[in-house]
């Protein structure tokens, strides 16, 4: 591995878990609200009610915005995903199973399960991210195109009535549907470039108990 290899992969290592960390706090955070929040809401008529609701999408329209900055310096999923694409070939077959493998210790043990338990992180990779041995640009230009068509209009709502001030502010209704499936959508491609990047397969969304 390369100097610049090495220093890719340590940098998008640590974009992830600061994604990781944030989109988990927005799925919790609206996981929340529609569990126990929003029902409670329902039942009243009030102008509380209404600021508490906006309150919360306005919250989370923002930090939906914030995966999808593209400026230099700027840490968001966008962000990741374009440096992978245009440095796909960094990111090997032969790295993801050498981490994926590293923590086991298969002394002593049947040379058949072995043989098998290695093989497995190489058929993971193939089947999720690319058969020629690298990270397939193919698939995280796919990925890199769904999140940004995904999330076109509540990228404009947001710049347009939050995160920009302006005096005539542009009407463009967002419907819970299409906020729902944003929100699926970046649930989706960060649970995806987590397993890529640290090789664990997790569920970002909490369960209220």
């Amino acid at each position: 591995m390369t100097k610049r290899q090495k220093e890719f992969i340590e940098s998008a290592l640590k974009n992830i878990n600061i994604i990781q960390n944030e989109v988990t706090a927005l799925l919790g955070k609206e996981n929340v609200f529609q569990q126990a929040v929003k029902p409670l809401l329902q039942s009243q008529n009030s102008l509380i009610a209404l600021e508490v609701s906006r309150s919360h999408y306005q919250s989370n329209l923002t930090a939906i915005r914030r995966q999808l900055g593209i400026l230099n310096g700027e840490i968001s999923l966008l962000s990741l995903l374009t440096k992978l694409m245009n440095s796909n070939k960094w990111i090997t077959e032969k790295w993801y199973a050498e981490m994926w493998l590293k923590d086991y210790n298969f002394a002593g043990q049947d040379p058949i399960i072995m043989s098998f338990t290695k093989s497995i992180p190489n058929s993971e990779f193939k089947r999720n991210f690319g058969a020629d041995g690298y990270l397939d640009k193919s698939i995280v230009e796919k990925d890199v195109k769904e999140l940004a068509d995904t999330c076109t209009r509540i990228k404009q709502y947001t710049n347009e009535n939050i995160t920009h001030t302006k005096k005539i502010k542009k009407q463009i209704p967002i419907s819970e549907s299409e906020y729902k499936t944003v929100l699926s959508t970046i649930d989706k491609l960060t649970t995806k470039y987590i397993l890529l990047l640290k090789q664990i397969g997790i569920t970002l969304t909490p369960t209220i108990q």
